[in-house]
């Protein structure tokens, strides 16, 4: 990784300084988003959104084939998603054979100038259709986005081989709202035809005044992309299925995520789970050469793979997107990682990607073989954070934004779990 970074909590600016829990919630928003939610996890709105995935995306799937897998079928659940496996662990571990390109984003309104201007959406992005304010205002007053505007990085195209596995992806930068706007906003769009009668195969009525987002094939499979009369803003997602020893048995972590969330609310989830983003949290609206060195540094999915892992497993704060975290290459943490991944004793294999066909997410997959048969005496303590103290964290602290608390399972009982119970369709993948 290039050189060393330090950010510090003053350089981020003001309005992007965001109370994790703001104080006022819209009581109307909010039960407006959790009907949503609630409804949107009923098996009559699901077969449905699965039949009409089919139709909207059927010409670019018919393009899809070696090993790569539609629909795949847990139990009875047939999953809205594409599997495309990674050609070799370093496909989607190294950064090196893929392309970020960096262009400046506009800056969205937060929570609280949303509050003061119910117009601020709109001015703040002039072609959002009626659907997507109402969705992102909704989502914004309801208090279920708490970072709008934390930058990331979204998928260009995902680069496949003939066998229809990834080699390597193309990114770019984007808001965490854009990916909102321009992408969960696709679910919501399909809810408001289910709930007005429109058939599953009637594509075009899903979207009105708008054009349909697009999955493009690109010769024989050798590449997959989205595309849309709109800028689309698929952000990449970070996941991992963590194996680790208690008691002399292999077992699982998970999650039950929270209602107050975005998406997938009270859903079970494989942790870590989170958003590839940048370290720190700065204005995409300017992007000059302090910014611009932040982004490529972060462009790096193993380190952003491990953040996770500290953040949600060892509940280290300093890995939290947006944290005033110095010196990124030595921080405590990673360092630990990089000691026992030289030790064979924590392990990462790349798995593939699970694309998410509703939202057009692509979750970035992995496994983590943790072999310490005492894992939870893996400590350590935190650099000084913002208020000038270390914090001791270890594996089982943990930190999680989007559940109440981690939990464990036997291996053997992983399939019926998931056969059973309501999964986030990627943790299923």
């Amino acid at each position: 990784m290039a050189g060393a970074l330090s950010i510090e909590y003053e350089d981020i600016p003001a309005s992007l300084r965001w109370a994790e829990e703001p104080d006022a919630t819209d009581k109307r928003a909010r039960s407006k988003v959790e009907k949503f939610q609630n409804n949107v996890n009923k098996g009559t709105f699901r077969t449905w959104r699965l039949l009409a995935i089919k139709s909207l995306h059927a010409e670019a799937l018919k393009g899809i084939g070696g090993s790569a897998r539609l629909f795949p079928k847990i139990g009875a659940t047939e999953y809205p998603i594409a599997i495309f496996p990674s050609a070799a662990n370093e496909s989607l571990l190294s950064c090196t054979e893929s392309r970020l390109s960096i262009d400046a984003r506009p800056l969205y309104p937060t929570p609280d100038q949303l509050r003061l201007n119910k117009h601020a959406l709109k001015r703040a992005d002039p072609s959002l259709s009626g659907s997507q304010e109402e969705y992102l205002s909704d989502l914004l007053l309801a208090n279920k986005i708490r970072r709008p505007n934390q930058p990331g990085y979204a998928l260009s195209s995902l680069n496949l081989n003939g066998e229809g596995c990834v080699t390597s992806f193309n990114a770019k930068v984007c808001h965490y709202l854009d990916n909102v706007r321009s992408c969960h906003h696709i679910e919501y769009i399909l809810y408001k035809a289910f709930e007005e009668g429109i058939r599953s195969s009637d594509t075009k009525s899903f979207f009105k005044n708008m054009a349909k987002p697009t999955l493009l094939i690109a010769k024989a499979g050798e590449s997959l992309s989205v595309e849309g009369a709109q800028p689309l803003f698929p952000l990449i997602s970070i996941q991992a299925v963590v194996l680790f020893r208690r008691r002399g048995k292999w077992r699982v972590a998970y999650v039950k995520r929270s209602r107050n969330v975005a998406v997938a609310a009270g859903a079970y989830q494989f942790v870590p789970a989170g958003g590839f983003e940048t370290i720190g949290r700065f204005d995409l609206a300017k992007i000059e050469g302090r910014e611009r060195d932040r982004i490529e540094i972060g462009f790096n999915t193993e380190d952003a793979l491990l953040r996770e892992f500290l953040e949600e497993l060892f509940g280290d704060p300093s890995m939290v997107a947006g944290a005033g975290t110095a010196d990124i290459d030595n921080l405590p943490g990673l360092a630990l990682c990089r000691d026992l991944m030289a030790k064979k004793i924590l392990e990462i294999r790349s798995l593939g990607v699970v694309f998410d066909l509703v939202r057009l997410r692509p979750e970035f997959s992995y496994l983590i073989v943790l072999r310490d048969e005492k894992p939870g005496n893996l400590t350590y303590n935190t650099r000084p954070l913002n208020d000038g103290a270390a914090v001791k964290v270890g594996f089982g602290y943990t930190n999680l934004e989007e559940a109440n608390e981690l939990e464990a399972m036997h291996l053997s009982r992983l399939r019926e779990r998931v056969t059973a119970e309501l999964w986030h369709e990627s943790s299923a993948g």
